[in-house]
């Protein structure tokens, strides 16, 4: 199963990534809303279930996966021995709504692989990226449970898998080495917080979202040292020993627990001497919250009112997902706005992938719920605490709702079809405008004071991205890891004319460049890059193409928000196994020339 590993993942799975039909939520009943008229294409090794417009999804996906599956069987020297069927929802409430499991499908899963009869299960959520991601990493389980059981029967099934069942960090860690070509920035950030910060752990003891990351960091170790033909000769050895150990043992000499001292010794010569060349987050701004000591483990989205005395975010902290309003200066709880997941009014905040917004005079605030099975813009009276008004639109998912300056539209991304672009709500009139209309994945919104453009982020095609992949690699040529009919997966700023239409392209250097926010006097962008393997806060100003880091942090910095008066912004930081609330100390240039010490995995080092 594989959740979306940025927020959700490495925030609260801890289930096998094989699911069973006999998962349940006690107490919860899983709703259906609407009737699904199935249709399917077939390829070589895959019958791809789809309906309603999804044609294009679906044909994307039988390029994924066929690609996906040269990979995983020269990987583990094995062949499917059955057809695999995939079953692609339009949006993440219709992936709710299937029977194929019983059990209850929190927002953060993004797709599971059902073990009775080898099905792969997964939502489209306007990321052809993710989706390329995670339709890779569940065929590799559906390849993984072909070999191990010998089949999907379910007689060979139930015979298998009490003897012999991979452990949940070798399941999940070789998912996400297949699908993310060995390693990626992100996973560099977890396993070297978690080096840093000393909760490396050993694999048998591996039963949460560390599962995910650590574990792909010790298949790649495995790789790098063994060879990766031996990342299948361990499960076929596993399949007759039943043991992981023994089958280790014969295969490379090494038990997991004796694999694991030397891993973590080779993590901790790779990661130490960043210490030295980076800083924490509490060192460049002052914390609002404190994840470690409260119990919270999900800080996110923060955005300045506009007096700039006051800060609201999502929060976990309540064990429920909650909006909360806190001071600015000493991150204090004025009041919560916002409690979700108590009621079908409001199923889902969408925490995991969009933020909020508040209306120029500080008094509403608008963010997007899943609504009795609907999406919505809910409009929230920040003095009282209560949503005044309830919007439901006919779109399969909305993010990013961002209220424009005169207080008259807000602009948002949607899912609609197959395309995720960029629309306006009129706050008057409840006109629904659209931006654009095509392929890419267009998100993220933010207004320029005169209320008249926006600029956003998209996967679409943008001058300083020619030689990156889309996992950030600097040195690998364009479409090197893009399956499919056209080139996606990665982003950089946009600006675009609410009255045109027009797009032009926003000139702020090469990477993966998200998150833009338009400085209070118009004049600048703040956005997210990981252009030297680690999300720094960048600036950028919007008539040159002058730009440079303010930040050069340890972990990775997600989501930014501008102070009113321009001089701070507040972010959310991931450290020490959690995220937090930061606001900057100053936004004075960082690094050298514009440029920050770029990690071993950005110069190609990580080939140990």
């Amino acid at each position: 199963m594989l959740k979306r590993w940025w927020l959700a993942v490495f925030l609260v799975l801890t289930a096998a990534g094989i699911v069973t039909g006999q998962e349940t939520t006690f107490g919860k009943n899983k709703v259906r809303y609407k009737d699904f008229d199935w249709r399917f294409i077939q390829t070589r090794h895959f019958d791809i279930y789809f309906y309603g417009d999804a044609y294009p999804t679906a044909k994307f996906s039988a390029d994924v996966l066929e690609s996906a599956y040269v990979e995983i069987s020269n990987e583990l020297d094995y062949h499917l021995q059955k057809r695999v069927p995939i079953f692609l929802y339009n949006s993440h409430n219709d992936f709710q709504q299937t029977n194929i499991t019983f059990g209850l499908l929190p927002e953060g899963v993004g797709g599971f692989t059902e073990a009775f009869k080898n099905r792969i299960v997964i939502p489209h959520d306007g990321s052809y990226e993710d989706l390329r991601h995670v339709l890779h990493h569940e065929l590799t389980h559906a390849v993984v449970h072909d070999l191990v059981f010998g089949g999907s029967s379910l007689s060979s099934l139930i015979s298998r898998q009490r003897l012999f069942n991979v452990p949940l960090w070798y399941a999940e860690g070789y998912a996400e080495y297949s699908s993310r070509h060995g390693w990626d920035y992100q996973a560099d950030m977890f396993v070297r917080d978690a080096t840093i910060n000393g909760y490396l752990t050993p694999p048998q003891y591996l039963f949460n979202f560390l599962a995910y990351k650590e574990g792909q960091a010790m298949i790649k170790y495995i790789a790098d040292h063994y060879g990766v033909h031996k990342l299948g000769e361990i499960l076929q050895r596993g399949r007759m020993l039943l043991s992981l150990d023994k089958a280790m043992k014969v295969s490379i000499g090494k038990t997991q627990q004796e694999l694991y001292v030397d891993f973590a010794r080779d993590m901790k010569r790779r990661y130490w001497p960043e210490i030295a060349r980076r800083k924490e987050p509490d060192e460049i701004g002052h914390p609002l919250t404190h994840s470690r000591k409260d119990g919270s483990f999900f800080n996110e989205k923060p955005v300045f009112r506009p007096d700039g005395e006051a800060i609201a975010f999502f929060t976990d902290k309540s064990d429920y997902t909650e909006i909360v309003l806190v001071s600015a200066k000493t991150g204090k709880k004025i009041r919560t706005l916002v409690k979700a997941q108590r009621s079908g009014d409001l199923e889902s905040l969408h925490s995991y992938v969009s933020g909020m917004s508040f209306s120029p005079d500080g008094d509403s605030m608008v963010f997007v719920a899943k609504s009795k099975g609907k999406e919505s813009l809910m409009f929230v009276n920040v003095n009282k605490g209560k949503i005044y008004r309830k919007r439901r639109l006919d779109f399969y998912n909305i993010v990013s709702p961002e209220w424009s300056p005169d207080g008259t539209k807000i602009a948002f991304s949607a899912l609609d079809g197959h395309m995720r672009d960029l629309f306006l709500y009129d706050v008057a009139t409840g006109k629904i405008t659209r931006l654009t209309r095509d392929r890419y994945d267009d998100v993220e919104p933010s207004w320029t004071p005169d209320s008249r453009t926006l600029i956003f982020s998209s996967d679409r095609p943008h001058p300083r991205n020619p030689v990156i992949d889309n996992l950030g690699h600097p040195w690998a040529g364009p479409g090197s890891h893009h399956p499919g009919d056209f080139v996606y997966g990665m982003y950089n700023l946009f600006r675009i004319d609410v009255n045109t239409t027009r797009i032009t392209p926003v000139d702020v250097g090469p990477g993966q460049n998200k998150y833009p926010q338009v400085s209070p006097d118009g004049k600048k962008v703040a956005f997210i890059s990981n252009r030297n393997g680690i999300d720094n806060i960048y600036i950028g100003f919007l008539d040159t193409t002058r730009y440079y880091p303010v930040t050069d942090i340890l972990s990775g910095i997600f989501e930014l928000s501008w102070a009113p008066d321009g001089k701070k912004i507040v972010f959310s930081a991931f450290n020490k196994g959690g995220f937090d609330i930061i606001v900057t100390k100053k936004l004075s240039p960082v690094g050298k020339d514009g440029k920050l010490e770029p990690t071993d995995f950005v110069l190609g080092k990580y080939n140990v």
